[in-house]
């Protein structure tokens, strides 16, 4: 009876294969419905950014690769953040133009709308899955290798994609955080900001005041004495917490009405197009610097973990620390030579690894 519900190969494969499909013309339906115009373009615009960013890696690395660490640090920074700008910008004016230009639309635009959108549902199906992917086929091979997909390896195609695959990844993070600035903007991360001090300034004062106010703590016992039937402790735990949420409450919204105003300027000036342009291009500089930075100090902990630097710091560690850690010493070792070949597998990726000026500065 157990044959009987084992699945052979073929058949499995031809499910998988008719599961696909299905869900392929699923996404088309859903993009033909949605219309190319109402969708995000990033399934467009990642690889293009991608192809971009790895173009001028492989463009420096020919004719600037005798310039210097410093040098190349700062390009290293700037060829994503103007491929970037350049792709989701365009982006932003093709879509400005043809909101603009099609007003109403003609049939023929209508049904290549339509088209645009599935064929845009469907990349946004393959960027998803080959997103991860770039990230996971460098890391089994370089990191941790396994037997069970050796079969990747001896693809003739990953002969091809393999020298660029982590780049994808890389310059996808790099390009979302871009994005995300731009879309949220710098004024509205300050509401958020304000908000959120509002909200800790009002605990933590409530907080204080229930534990180190007479006055509270006696209107918390007063609170208290409304629970007769329980016992004194849940009473009084009760009755801290009461009198600390209506504190809590009272104290965040003063708070907002004080700043209210300035809230309200805030959104008022966001509607002016040269300001919103401002403050969407601040915070996407500064996420973008952040999540750069994020890259740099990665960069700079494999690159300290493969030298063995690490187990000179553990050795010297008191109490016979440093010998039993000898063995974990050894495996971060391991792991920090195969990130550095990860990281080393791709263009835009060594090009930010060679040039990390961390490493230039702190040494490692």
């Amino acid at each position: 009876m157990l044959n009987n519900l084992l699945i052979s190969n073929e058949a499995l494969t031809g499910i998988l294969i008719a599961a696909a499909c299905v869900f392929g013309i699923c996404c088309c339906l859903y993009g033909a419905f949605r219309k190319f115009t109402q969708m995000s373009w990033l399934a467009w615009q990642l690889p293009l950014a991608a192809v971009l960013t790895v173009s001028g890696a492989i463009l420096f690395e020919k004719f600037g690769g005798g310039a210097g660490a410093t040098v190349g640090f700062i390009v290293s920074a700037v060829i994503p953040f103007a491929a970037g700008g350049i792709v989701l910008g365009a982006g932003g004016l093709i879509r400005w133009g043809m909101h603009k230009r099609y007003q109403p639309a003609p049939t023929f635009f209508r049904v290549c709308d339509r088209i645009l959108g599935a064929l845009t549902a469907v990349l946004d199906l393959v960027v998803i899955l080959l997103v991860p992917v770039s990230f996971a086929l460098p890391f089994l091979n370089h990191v941790m290798p396994i037997e069970i997909v050796d079969i990747v390896w001896r693809m003739p195609i990953w002969e091809i994609v393999s020298p660029y695959l982590f780049d994808l990844f890389t310059v996808t993070v790099f390009i979302l955080f871009l994005r995300l600035g731009w879309r949220v903007g710098f004024a509205r991360t300050l509401l958020g900001f304000i908000l959120l001090l509002a909200t800790l300034v009002s605990f933590s004062v409530s907080l204080y005041g229930i534990l180190g106010w007479d006055f509270l703590r006696n209107v918390a016992a007063g609170v208290a004495g409304w629970f007769p039937n329980m016992s004194p402790v849940a009473a009084s735990l009760i009755g801290d917490a009461i009198v600390l949420f209506v504190t809590f409450l009272l104290l965040f919204v003063a708070l907002c009405l004080i700043f209210w105003p300035l809230a309200a300027l805030i959104r008022r000036i966001r509607y002016v197009r040269a300001v919103a342009i401002i403050d969407g291009f601040l915070l996407a500089l500064i996420s973008y610097a952040f999540i750069f930075a994020l890259g740099c100090v990665f960069d700079f902990t494999v690159h300290y973990l493969a030298t063995g630097a690490i187990g000179g710091l553990i050795e010297g560690l008191p109490g016979g620390v440093g010998g039993a850690l000898e063995g974990i010493t050894a495996t971060l070792q391991t792991w920090g030579e195969g990130f550095v070949s990860m990281l080393r597998s791709a263009p835009y990726s060594r090009m930010l690894y060679d040039c990390n000026l961390f490493t230039s500065l702190i040494g490692g």
